[in-house]
């Protein structure tokens, strides 16, 4: 039995919605993302009218929203679910309804190409010029199949994104024309099972001999907006923070990093923090990086969200504020220029958190030859562990390792390839102290090269197409 033209539209709408909600952020389901988008795209094929166009934002605005109650997660207000989910959905309804137009007239073999070419245009430009990050990416929903993403070395996420998008555009072409246009589908297919090969043989190659042990160590302190802790409570945080790190020194760290918010400081007792530090950092011959919050105003409330880099003699090697803070986030955002500085153990450089989830903040330290990237961070539930996983993808561009030292969340020593050499989450233990050995030295990248070089054919093939459209539009009809 045949289901109806308006029931077939509707059960379109709603296995795509399903599809995208369930491949998406926590819990994720990554092989469903490959063919998420097939149903929309079949029903723009099938639907005409702007009703179904506004049915068609409207599932889009309904699966981003399932996805978002995944992942915002107390003590993120509620209304950020609704907010978030109608912002992705729209933007990507943007882009459907952009190709919907665009496709009319094109062969199929270029409007699926051209599918592919408006929404990582979009995952582009929104971690590009949006304070959003590169959240929703298609490339995130791969983060546990570590050998396809190992093509990010190559073209960053702009090289996941695209060949998912192409792959589901053309099974969608497969199914409305009830025919596989074969050259195409070779090609598709065989560019996946190529990346993945070439991943497993990328994850395989000899690791770097030469390796130092580094440590995250963790705070006690869960503040997450509200009143700031006491004198008393602050300066149990301090005396605790820094017992950690003479007990990982000892344990032989070469490089030591707090968690972001690691602790409160009014600004006439930061010197008095980062003398101790100093002598700590002198007396154990260790790089001891301190993230934590300086109150700058209470009401409302402002605070400098940065960390302070301290070396083996006891001086200030650096002092960064957070660049990137999360939307709503008191934070005075920094000038992101870190210091790269060439220790004995590589050249280092660091970050904060949110940071990371910029590609071009992990491209720029790749750019300066950055060997190791420490990245001090606080997570919430709903982020934790993927948030650190994004953090995996930034080594894998960039080619050097990470130390992500996490609040609240998973902290890991990564390297190169994006393998996680050692993790401690805590949510799961008292324990505060991760100590985890990592190559000292970066490997090259083509990303780190060419940057997001692929995201500008894209727009460069997209406005062929639509210069072509235009001039085809306004060609004058043939004399007779």
């Amino acid at each position: 039995m045949k289901l109806g033209a308006r029931k077939m539209q509707i059960l379109l709408l709603l296995t795509g919605t399903v599809l995208l909600g369930l491949s998406q952020v926590r819990f994720g389901v990554g092989l469903l993302a490959w063919v998420a988008p097939v149903p929309f795209l079949v029903f723009l094929r099938r639907a005409d009218g702007w009703l179904s166009r506004l049915a068609l934002m409207g599932a889009l605005c309904l699966a981003w929203t399932l996805a978002a109650a995944k992942y915002i997660t107390p003590p993120l207000p509620y209304v950020l679910i609704l907010l978030n989910g109608v912002s992705f959905g729209i933007v990507n309804g943007i882009g459907y309804l952009a190709w919907d137009r665009l496709r009319r007239g094109l062969p199929s073999h270029l409007s699926s190409i051209a599918f592919a070419a408006i929404l990582v245009a979009l995952e582009w430009l929104q971690y590009s010029f949006t304070p959003l990050a590169s959240n929703g990416a298609a490339a995130y929903t791969q983060l546990e199949n570590l050998a396809f993403l190992q093509m990010a070395s190559l073209f960053g996420i702009t090289g996941l994104s695209l060949l998912m998008y192409w792959f589901a555009a053309v099974v969608a072409d497969g199914l409305v024309e009830r025919r596989v246009a074969r050259r195409q589908t070779a090609l598709v297919v065989g560019l996946i099972v190529l990346a993945h090969v070439a991943g497993a043989f990328r994850i395989g190659a000899p690791s770097e001999a030469e390796t130092v042990t580094v440590a995250a160590v963790g705070t006690d302190s869960a503040w997450f907006g509200g009143p700031l802790p006491g004198e008393a409570e602050r300066r149990k945080i301090d005396d605790d923070l820094f017992d950690r790190t003479v007990q990982a020194a000892t344990a032989g760290a070469k490089l030591v990093v707090w968690n972001e918010v690691s602790t409160f400081v009014d600004p006439q007792d930061e010197q008095s923090l980062i003398d101790r530090a100093g002598k700590i950092a002198r007396n154990h011959q260790i790089h001891l990086v301190m993230s934590y919050i300086v109150p700058v105003q209470i009401d409302p409330l402002q605070v400098e969200n940065k960390y302070t880099w301290i070396g083996p003699s006891g001086e200030v090697i650096d002092t960064y504020l957070k660049h990137k803070p999360v939307p709503g986030e008191p934070s005075i955002p920094g000038d992101g220029n870190a210091k790269v500085v060439e220790t004995g153990f590589g050249k280092v450089t660091g970050a904060i958190c949110f940071d990371f989830d910029f590609p071009q903040v992990g491209l720029d330290r790749a750019s300066r030859g950055a060997d190791i990237v420490f990245v001090p961070s606080s997570d919430t539930a709903g982020v934790d562990p993927f948030h650190t996983q994004i953090a995996a993808v930034r080594a894998i561009e960039g080619g050097y390792s990470v130390v992500r030292s996490t609040r609240l969340g998973l902290s890991a020593g990564i390297d190169p390839r994006g393998r996680i050499r050692g993790w401690l989450s805590a949510n799961e233990t008292d324990e505060r102290i991760l100590l985890v050995t990592i190559p000292q030295k970066s490997v090259w990248t083509l990303y780190s090269v060419i940057g997001d070089v692929l995201a500008y054919i894209a727009l460069l093939y997209l406005l062929v197409l639509l210069t072509l459209q235009v001039a085809r539009r306004i060609r004058p009809a043939p004399q007779r």
